[in-house]
């Protein structure tokens, strides 16, 4: 009896082979230190030359990044931060953690953009902040935020956890805002196990970021002539996992282009389909997709064809506005409706060929069948 194939996760940790890991992780221990050192400015300067950025501070988690965003960009308890329902909850959350209030920006219904118009009726001059989500690597209209931004002195943090390599005009994310925040945590596209990174335009702001992530002592000098004259966190890197990420960053052009690769042929599959569909993107935009979305009109249906044939597939993050937490001050139409049928599918360099050909085969034996 043939045994059944195991399913395809949505996501898996994408590691280097196992003989040049072990290799350069031991060596990396045992020449010390373990803690912040060269390994961790190396890792700094080549992911700020792989951003096309001037400067880079690498932090402990993208999560941490996104909390010391805030606090550069000057939100403050009682503040307002613009943000959106459709991500990962450490988007919110950590605005709840500065003391700050959510205002949620409503997405368009059919494409999953940011819809501004929805807005209109709120006192911009309160927010302090946007937190601009490139969800899964579908690039969000970063030229129309940006001028609502400037137009209200709204600081534009981007949240590009899922959006490494994703482009706008040819610049690539994180680069686009005030801010960029970056997370390497097990799963994404490039892992450091733990770990994330922040950009910021105004150069003078990183030798701040990079006193706040250890403890807000200067680094550079000895204990007994440093001074802390702000808040300061345990959010630093390390060089164990600086090493990782040097390893991933070497990589990663050819895991990107293998990804595209996977994308294009799912798109093709999906757009003989008349129960799935493809999601547009935008013009003059690169998507990195470390997910892959479609809409379909059944997310239940659908799911349990998908996981019935050893693919995963369906929902993955629950919209932030119904966590108690997080929830919204305002009704979410757009957001809900394009939730409700947004369908993820598995995508990554990890995949086996035969993996894509399997999901390549469910998409095709799904692709005519409705659920009347």
């Amino acid at each position: 009896m043939k045994s059944p194939l195991e399913k395809i996760p949505f996501f898996r940790a994408n590691l280097p082979c196992r003989q040049k890991f072990q290799q350069e992780i031991v060596d990396c221990i045992y020449s010390q230190p373990l803690n912040e050192g060269q390994l961790v400015y190396d890792f700094e300067d080549h992911f700020a030359r792989f951003l096309g950025s001037s400067d880079v501070a690498a932090v402990s988690s993208g999560t941490a990044a996104l909390h010391l965003a805030l606090i550069m960009a000057g939100v403050k308890n009682g503040d307002y931060v613009i943000s959106t329902s459709l991500t990962a909850e450490p988007t919110n959350t950590v605005i709840r953690s500065v003391g700050a209030h959510i205002i949620y920006c409503d997405l368009d219904a059919e494409t999953g953009l940011l819809n501004l118009n929805s807005l209109s009726e709120t006192d911009l001059n309160k927010s302090k902040a946007f937190i601009v989500v490139h969800y899964g690597g579908y690039v969000q209209n970063s030229e129309t935020i940006s001028s609502l931004c400037k137009e209200y002195s709204i600081k534009v943090i981007e949240d590009c956890a899922h959006a490494l390599g994703s482009k706008y005009k040819g610049q690539k994310v994180g680069t686009l805002g005030d801010y960029g925040c970056f997370s390497f945590q097990a799963i994404k596209q490039i892992t450091t196990i733990e770990g994330g990174a922040i950009t910021a335009r105004n150069r003078q702001k990183l030798p701040l970021i990079r006193q706040a992530r250890w403890f807000g002592l200067q680094k550079s000098q000895s204990r007994q002539m440093t001074n802390i004259t702000s808040q300061g966190f345990k959010y630093n890197f390390n060089n164990v996992h600086a090493q990782i990420g040097l390893m991933q960053l070497a990589e990663y052009e050819n895991k990107l282009k293998k990804v595209t690769d996977i994308a294009t042929a799912y798109k093709l599959e999906i757009s003989k389909s008349c129960s799935i569909q493809n999601l547009g993107e935008l013009p003059f935009t690169v998507n990195s997709n470390w997910l892959f979305l479609a809409k379909v009109q059944d997310v239940e249906h659908a799911t349990n064809f998908f996981v019935k044939h050893g693919v995963s597939g369906g929902r993955i993050h629950k919209l932030n506005h119904k966590h108690d937490f997080l929830k919204a001050d305002r009704k979410l139409p757009g957001t809900e409706k394009f939730e409700y049928n947004l369908f993820h599918l598995p995508i990554g360099s990890w995949m086996l060929d035969e993996e894509v050909g399997r999901v390549l085969n469910v998409i095709k034996n799904y692709r005519n069948i409705t659920n009347d």
